[in-house]
């Protein structure tokens, strides 16, 4: 019974040391390809490199790159993200494209782009934006619908990247009903230097669209220095919602000119603080100098930063805007409209 004991123990521990001499054998052969695969891909990186970037530069032919296998593809892929990010020209975009359809990084991204699994669709997407591939707008379209916040999120990045403005400009209109508030202002702030085309379709649409979405992109136009929706913008100076009248002062301010002067100033009367304030706004930034009359009682609001606004705009009217700061500080029956007009003189005089 002791010998049967002692024999068992002993195949246990032969086996347990067996177990763990094949887990080390098999862990460090592992390593190894691994290192030896990383350094064949250091290798190959540094010798692609000058060939992609040449074809980049002067157009050169993607196949004599002749690059067939995975792996080398995803070294390329590498290559191809650091150049995009130095090379901006349409022409230059257009060859990272031809290469990445030459070497099958397109067709493989519109497969990941398309995968069940959020997580490998949300990756191709970025890389797809970063390429500039426009070829999947429509794939990155359709991923805009997704609940998963990674994979849609990086879909409006990546149409955000292409400058595809417009895509995602129609996508809002035709699906506000669908979507959080919060999500509408993300992909809001994505739009950049919007295009006259961006901003013809955007005037074209604006009416139409509730009173939150047309306040996001009244503020986009105004942010954009888009002159050529200056009339469409006052139009909302009458809209029935306070915000979007706020809004469209706003952008009017940002744009630093209106062909509705009176309409502006009117708002100086406004029992909404922020229609007050951003009348001031407007009034300095074109210069109205026929709003200062409409001012001067503003110096005794009850809202300091309206006070201070007010100061601020007299004294940037010239000398009969200082003049009235002046005499507010001699002869005002208030006591905080004199100390602001004497704050913001004194300012000046330093």
């Amino acid at each position: 019974m002791k010998v049967m004991f002692i024999y068992l123990l002993l195949m246990s521990i032969a086996y347990i040391f067996a177990v763990i001499l094949f887990m080390f054998i098999y862990l460090v052969i592992r390593k190894t390809l691994r290192n030896r695969r990383a350094r064949k891909k250091v290798a190959y990186f540094f010798y692609i490199y000058p060939k992609v970037i040449e074809h980049i530069k002067v157009d050169g032919n993607p196949r004599l790159l002749e690059i067939r296998k995975r792996w080398k593809r995803e070294v390329v892929a590498n290559v191809l993200l650091e150049a995009v990010s130095t090379f901006k020209g349409r022409e230059e975009i257009r060859r990272i494209n031809q290469l990445c359809e030459e070497i099958g990084l397109t067709d493989e991204l519109e497969t990941k782009a398309r995968d069940k699994k959020w997580w490998v669709a949300a990756e191709a997407t970025r890389m797809a934006g970063q390429l500039k591939l426009e070829r999947l707008t429509p794939i990155l379209l359709q991923n805009m619908s997704s609940k998963h916040y990674d994979l849609w999120t990086s879909s409006a990045r990546a149409l955000s990247h292409m400058q595809q403005y417009r895509a995602l400009i129609q996508f809002l209109f035709e699906n506000e009903h669908k979507l959080q508030k919060w999500s509408i202002i993300r992909i809001i702030d994505m739009l950049k230097n919007l295009s006259d085309a961006d901003v013809a379709y955007v005037i074209e649409k604006l009416k139409d669209a509730s009173p939150f979405l047309q306040g996001l992109f009244i503020e986009i136009l105004g942010k954009s220095r888009a002159q050529a929706a200056l009339i469409s913008i006052e139009d909302f100076l009458d809209s029935e919602d306070v915000e979007t009248r706020v809004k469209a002062l706003r952008a009017i301010a940002s744009l630093q000119m209106t062909t509705r002067p009176e309409k502006v100033i009117s708002f100086l009367e406004s029992e909404n603080w922020l229609e007050r304030l951003n009348a001031i706004l407007v009034i300095k930034s074109c210069h109205l100098k026929t709003g200062m009359r409409g001012i001067v009682p503003l110096l005794s609001d009850r809202q300091w930063w309206i006070r201070f606004r007010a100061a601020e705009t007299l004294y940037s009217l010239g000398s009969s805007g200082i003049d009235k700061l002046k005499e507010t500080r001699l002869i005002h029956e208030d006591r905080y409209a004199r100390e602001m007009a004497e704050r913001i003189l004194y300012n000046h005089s330093n």
